[in-house]
């Protein structure tokens, strides 16, 4: 499958007090990553917004080894691993400096239409990958 990395700080405001990123926002870079790799094949947000369309969460896994701290960048690493009618499956790799393995996460997604209020059926035509909505 077509693999995407990508380069992230972690900011002060993400925080806990341990000056750790906690799950919710490891989660937001793990979105990040997605966007970024959708942007990529141009099958970005401006995309998905202007055929009414989207991807919602329906399932996450997320296995932390540790959480990133204050001022260090992560890499995460992600592709998609499955498609079926209406669903996919997205895996991520996170690592940090020196190529640490800090995490892998796994998330499945259904795609939806937003003018019609259910779920569609995954369009062939367009690129294999997965953009949050």
């Amino acid at each position: 499958m077509n693999t995407y990395k990508t380069k992230i700080p972690v900011p002060y405001y993400e925080l806990n007090n341990h000056r750790e990123a906690d799950a919710v926002a490891v989660l937001n870079y793990l979105q990040e990553a997605t966007v970024r790799h959708s942007e990529t094949v141009g099958c970005g947000i401006g995309r998905l917004m202007a055929g009414r369309q989207g991807w919602m969460l329906t399932r996450w896994s997320l296995v932390m080894r540790r959480y990133p701290q204050w001022r260090e960048t992560i890499e995460v690493e992600t592709w998609p691993s499955k498609f079926e009618r209406f669903y996919a499956v997205r895996e991520f790799k996170i690592t940090g400096k020196d190529g640490e393995m800090l995490g892998a996460a796994t998330t499945q997604w259904v795609f939806f239409d937003f003018n019609r209020k259910r779920p569609v059926r995954i369009p062939t035509r367009a690129p294999r990958v997965l953009v949050f909505h």
